[in-house]
């Protein structure tokens, strides 16, 4: 039903229908994941030097914020206003681990946007590196 997503420092699911490409960058792992059929994106950068695009800090700038749990992990979403409407970010991250921050965003016009959105992003699973 899905498809593994592969971003280097983790992975998540991308259900049939979605266009995974890798946009590149020396520091981090971004990229996107499409819809062919509508063309609705979620964009993400994942790894230790792809900053925190969302988080308590931001939570004044968004019409809707919650801190939450994605596979155990601290997470933090919030929607935006934007030129084009609403964007929906999220950023998956615990500073007392040692996996990089996970961050994805999109532009969302419509409440399933939203959904999809959210039912992609809470399949991330960071790959757990052992320590001596």
């Amino acid at each position: 039903m899905a498809d593994t997503c592969d971003v280097g420092y983790g992975t998540f699911e991308a259900p049939k229908g979605f266009t995974f490409q890798h946009t590149g960058t020396k520091d981090s792992f971004m990229g996107t994941l499409t819809r062919n059929a509508d063309g609705f994106t979620i964009a993400f950068d994942i790894g230790h030097m792809a900053g925190t695009h969302m988080g308590e800090s931001r939570q004044q700038d968004c019409t809707f914020y919650r801190a939450h749990r994605i596979n155990g992990i601290p997470a933090f979403t919030g929607i935006q206003r934007s030129a084009s409407g609403q964007k929906i970010t999220t950023e998956i991250y615990d500073s007392k681990r040692p996996e990089a921050p996970a961050n994805f965003w999109a532009e969302v016009t419509k409440d399933s946007d939203i959904a999809e959105f959210l039912l992609i992003v809470s399949t991330y699973t960071p790959k757990i590196k052992e320590h001596p």
